[in-house]
């Protein structure tokens, strides 16, 4: 006993010691900051000087004036006549920081790593096709605690040609987003003449006469994003959101269109702990057994999940979201089943589910996509494989003939059937 409890204080004694560590460290606020406050984003750009901190931001002309003490920041703001004061205070891993100003209001802000680059690897610029396939996909992949991409996903327009006003890059960024989001396209469509130094693309509104025109140009060799004016991205918005209204307390808005149901279903499994029922919902169960419901059903919704994977990278652009459409959605056809989304009517109105022929086939269509690598973004967390999935891929990779069908199941699993 007396053993145990001299390990556990020593490594209590370690996690301390790299704490006060961790405390005592110089903290370095040079460098691009991605800041949020109410309804407003900027880049920060901060540089340090021994305790002397400045900094400037292009919204409003912004500049900063303060004094660092460790990881507080005590200063003033001053933009176009206004000022104020505000304090801030750097996170322990350095990466964040949360301020507040005199005033009381709050802002947050990230530090900006590698512009440009994900994983040290420089992103394509070399057609409207590809800049725009990183772009959606940047902006897909925003989420809580990863507003850094916001300003990854700026670098692909091109503001030389903005008028200067009250609204920051990031905020174009996001309302261009915010139109393209409504729109539904084939992003490999968008191809230029062999040459051109421009080209435009219009887009539509699945199911209304609602178009966009998207404006590329090309720079040397790399193809930038026009943005239009802020007003007209706030009113080509007006106008996608007044033909759709926006579904928020619409009991079926998770399975109101393919594109809500296949977001759905994949997000389901975002976490480390799955959202089951929120998976199994996408499902039309309609030709299961009740025994098949219970057992077979959440495992073939992580079937299809992984083969959507395998198939290509998810753009939701690119997946129609019209709720009023006619006739199913076939999103992946192979010789061996496809994987179709189709119109259901229930007592509370049409939704959208996988249907029971893709139910039927997924297993044989996976197994076909077995041996092809998860299609990754390097900007894209990866999903959390489950336990009966890490113990099939173990077995493939020991053998492929374990994991062929036999029956009801896998030959794998007769065999641990069988053993226990």
């Amino acid at each position: 006993m007396f053993v145990v409890w001299r390990c556990l204080f020593g490594v209590l004694t370690l996690l301390l010691l790299s704490v006060a560590s961790a405390s005592a460290a110089v903290a370095d606020w040079s460098g691009d900051w991605d800041s949020t406050w109410r309804d407003r984003t900027a880049r920060i750009k901060l540089v340090q000087s021994g305790d002397d901190v400045t900094g400037h931001y292009r919204l409003k002309s912004g500049q900063i004036q303060a004094k660092a003490s460790e990881r507080v920041l005590r200063g003033t703001w001053t933009e176009r006549g206004r000022h104020g004061s505000f304090v801030a205070v750097m996170a322990a891993d350095g990466k964040t920081f949360t301020a507040r100003f005199g005033s009381g209001e709050w802002l947050t802000g990230i530090r900006v790593e590698a512009d440009g680059q994900f994983q040290g690897q420089p992103v394509d610029r070399s057609s409207p096709a590809m800049v725009a396939h990183h772009f959606l996909n940047i902006m897909n992949a925003i989420g809580p605690g990863r507003m850094e991409l916001l300003s990854e996903a700026s670098l692909f327009l091109d503001f030389s040609g903005v008028v200067p006003s009250q609204v920051s890059e990031l905020d174009y960024t996001q309302a261009l987003f915010n139109v393209l989001d409504a729109m539904t396209f084939r992003i490999w469509s968008l191809q230029p003449a062999p040459g051109a130094a421009e080209y435009t693309a219009q887009l539509h509104q699945a199911g209304t006469d609602v178009t966009f025109l998207l404006d590329f140009k090309r720079s040397g060799e790399d193809w930038f994003i026009v943005p239009p004016s802020f007003t007209d991205l706030q009113s080509s918005v007006q106008r996608a959101r007044h033909e759709r209204p926006v579904l928020i307390d619409d009991k079926n808005a998770a399975l109101a269109s393919p594109r809500h149901t296949m977001q759905t279903l994949v997000r389901a499994f975002d976490n480390e702990s799955p959202a089951v029922d929120q998976a199994l919902s996408t499902l039309n169960l309609s030709q299961l057994s009740g025994l098949a419901r219970e057992y077979e059903a959440p495992r073939l919704t992580r079937y299809i999940n992984r083969s959507l994977q395998r198939i290509r990278v998810l753009t939701w652009q690119e997946i129609p979201d019209d709720p009023k459409a006619i006739g199913a959605y076939v999103h992946f056809e192979h010789p061996l089943g496809a994987i179709t989304l189709e119109p259901v009517a229930t007592d509370e109105g049409i939704i959208w589910q996988f249907s029971p022929e893709t139910l039927q086939s997924i297993r044989a269509v996976y197994a076909a996509l077995d041996n092809m690598p998860p299609s990754a973004l390097k900007y894209v967390q990866p999903q959390v494989e489950s336990l009966y999935f890490r113990t099939r891929d173990a077995v493939r990779n020991y053998s492929q003939t374990l994991v062929k069908r036999a029956g009801p199941m896998e030959i794998w699993q007769w065999l641990a059937a069988c053993r226990s």
